[in-house]
């Protein structure tokens, strides 16, 4: 029913645009330098679409007896899927007045748990508005990206490697969804403006975040609250300017992940993320500079703390674990992140590489999903978190003939990652049977957009 739900709604909304433009008050269609098209005195559109196809190669994840076996032979899973398709809508009914939304139907063909994704769903991915009062303050409210980080707050279609950091949106990282977050989204209202010359950005929004209340509901669950989710992101812009009119349209909402060197970007930003006792804590610094004869560099760093607490407030009601936010705890955690590219111009090439680190030092039982017992020793947390952390090395090569519009993406990546799943629980008598191995993984994606 979702599905037939989109199909209708795509093609009303194709039909809208095409029609409109016989209404315009000059009765010819006008198209602006933007791509879009004016249907009326008021307003314009713009549409868009991505496709992004896929194949994977990634190693086996053996068990401890399969890689204690002679006999094993490790081997290679291979798999075709379809990443990303889009549609992309955005424009404006007054100078002062954007909207921007998008569907999304991902990975298509994708094998998960031994099942190929074969009939996908069609997600509503981003739906916002926003009223620009001045380049000071606008508001904007719907479905969108949230959270502290710039690479958790760039445009899927400008990445400079083939997907996002693997721990960036690590407020998800809980069991399930941490947060309640759609691949870093969530229901928000946001104040967003531009000061000294457009070079200074803040961005404050007040989210649903992690919601678990339950009036009337059997004790102590009664007793849940959620408070609002608290974001605030500053980034100071010390060369060009990277957003230099909030009236150009919600697409100055996403950072851009390379600019191939058309642009000499020097941006240092950071954030706070809160929710009752959940914080985060993040620093980034992105820098773009035109190097040679049109070729460019690119360089992105960031750093983030996720303190996982519980988002309710409290993690014991009457002597009783609050199982659905217990659950699902984000675990106390330190991510690191890198990335670098060079564009050759003369080439239409970019050889990137990359390193991302999580770092788990979560004392608390619950982030392993394990009950609560009498003593766990620190040498016993230590192995629980040396089991959550991951390392992660890539190196890639992008061939960009149209840069974003069109691309090649290859990344082969060293993993080090959990073999196995934890402990039902912790006591002097398990014998860790888990262990960790590194495995690499190879990624071949092209991109076709326009938008």
């Amino acid at each position: 029913m979702e599905r037939h739900c989109s199909r209708w709604i795509a093609i009303a909304l194709l039909a809208f645009a095409v029609g409109g433009p016989a209404n315009a008050q000059e009765g010819t269609p006008v198209t602006y330098d933007d791509g879009s098209l004016r249907l009326n005195k008021d307003v314009s559109i713009r549409i868009g679409g991505l496709l992004q196809p896929s194949l994977e190669l990634q190693q086996d994840l053996p068990t401890a007896a399969q890689d204690s076996s002679s006999a094993y032979n490790r081997r290679w899973q291979h798999q075709m899927f379809i990443r990303r398709m889009r549609l992309l809508f955005s424009g404006k009914v007054t100078p002062s007045f954007t909207f921007f939304f998008d569907f999304e139907v991902a990975t298509v063909g994708r094998i998960t748990s031994g099942v190929k994704n074969m009939t996908p769903s069609v997600n509503l991915l981003d739906a916002q508005m926003a009223y620009i009062a001045s380049q000071e303050f606008s508001i904007m409210s719907g479905l969108m990206l949230i959270g502290p980080t710039r690479n958790g707050l760039q445009g899927a279609i400008s990445l400079m490697p083939v997907n996002y950091g693997a721990y960036t949106f690590g407020a998800n990282n809980g069991s399930p969804n941490g947060l309640d977050n759609f691949v870093g989204r969530d229901v928000a209202v946001m104040a967003r403006g531009l000061f000294n010359e457009n070079r200074l950005e803040y961005r404050l929004s007040v989210s649903d975040g992690r919601s678990r209340a339950n009036p009337g509901g059997p004790a102590p669950l009664e007793a849940l609250y959620s408070p609002f989710r608290t974001t605030l992101r500053l980034q100071y812009d010390f060369c060009d300017k990277q957003t230099p009119d909030l009236f150009g349209g919600i697409g100055y909402y996403y950072y851009t992940g390379t600019y191939f060197g058309k642009k000499d970007v020097l941006a240092l930003g950071g954030g706070v993320d809160l929710q009752g006792n959940y914080s985060s804590y993040a620093a980034d610094l992105f820098l773009d500079h035109p190097m040679g004869e049109g070729d460019g560099l690119t360089v992105s760093l960031g750093y983030q703390m996720l303190d996982g607490g519980y988002p309710d407030g409290s993690e014991i009601s009457n002597g009783v674990a609050r199982a659905d936010a217990i659950s699902r705890l984000v675990p106390k955690q330190n991510v690191l992140f890198a990335e670098a590219g060079y564009y050759i111009k003369s080439l239409n090439l970019q050889p990137v590489a990359k390193f991302e680190s999580r770092m788990v030092t979560s004392k608390n039982p619950y982030a392993y999903a394990l009950s609560p017992v009498a003593a766990i020793t620190d040498a016993q947390y230590t192995y629980l978190q040396d089991l959550k952390s991951e390392t992660r090395f890539g190196l890639g090569l992008n061939y960009v003939p149209r840069w974003h519009n069109f691309n090649v993406k290859a990344m082969w990546e060293m993993v080090s990652d959990t073999q196995a799943g934890l402990v039902s629980a912790v006591n002097a008598s398990n014998p860790y049977p888990e262990f960790k191995k590194s495995f690499m993984l190879f990624t071949l994606q092209g991109q076709w957009m326009f938008f």
